[in-house]
């Protein structure tokens, strides 16, 4: 069902300026360090700000009690991983069309 709508999303972003934007949510937290978490990434129009639809989501189940792995686990073993993951979805945007880089409006400057 999510590559459908990740498909659709994909049809929608050809010469638009995209904004990826990332989030995690708690689900379901029993309170007892093991929680079911959503990753989603969503594509929203930066002209318009009309979300376009989804790039990625991710269900993760997170388990507490973890700190002693701190610095032992490969990146791609850690939760942050999901972070890296969706951007690399992210980065099928332009490939299916949007904007590689922003442009800016006549007559407007970047303040430096």
């Amino acid at each position: 069902m999510i590559a459908t709508a990740v498909a659709h999303t994909a049809e929608l972003v050809e010469g638009l300026h995209v904004l990826a934007i990332q989030d995690t949510t708690t689900l379901r937290d029993d309170g007892d360090q093991v929680s079911l978490n959503l990753h989603a990434m969503i594509a929203v129009d930066a002209g318009s700000g009309a979300m376009l639809g989804p790039v990625h989501a991710e269900f993760l189940r997170h388990e507490g009690g973890k700190k002693g792995d701190c610095g032992k686990r490969p990146f791609e073993e850690k939760e942050s991983f999901r972070w890296l993951t969706a951007t690399r979805e992210a980065a099928k945007l332009v490939e299916a069309g949007a904007a590689a880089s922003p442009s800016w409006p006549a007559g407007r400057r970047v303040k430096r």
